[in-house]
């Protein structure tokens, strides 16, 4: 029995270790595909991996999808201003959506929030852009 418990938790490891290294590839290739990944977007980038990617990269909760431009479309023509006080102060929306404040991390700043917001607003845009209906 004891071997059969450490064999399934090597494999679990090693299933975790893949799915890791699989994930950060595949942040890695979008972050690339930016024209012009300025050092502002990069902050918002790393601020976005570490507190909002868990719901805005698998729609938890409601969260808008960056690379899904359907659930972008109306959020960019609200103004800039409200995104940014929705993110820092917490959202309930009409659909059942939830955005806590902060992304759930109080630690973060004012500047460190907006920067993920313009992150995604980056690439809802880029998305936006390129993406044939």
């Amino acid at each position: 029995m004891i071997f059969y418990r450490t064999k399934r938790s090597r494999l679990l490891a090693v299933i975790l270790v893949l799915y890791a290294g699989e994930t950060i590839k595949a942040e890695d290739k979008s972050a690339n595909e930016f024209p012009h990944f300025s050092a502002e977007l990069a902050q918002g980038r790393e601020v976005w991996l570490q507190n909002c990617k868990t719901c805005h990269a698998y729609g938890i909760a409601g969260a808008p999808i960056p690379s899904v431009p359907k659930q972008w479309s109306q959020r960019l023509q609200s103004p800039l201003s409200q995104l940014y006080q929705h993110a820092i102060e917490g959202f309930y929306g009409a659909t059942d959506t939830h955005m806590p404040a902060r992304g759930g991390n109080p630690a973060l700043t004012d500047a460190e929030v907006t920067a993920a917001v313009d992150y995604m607003l980056a690439l809802a845009n880029h998305h936006l852009s390129t993406t044939k209906d």
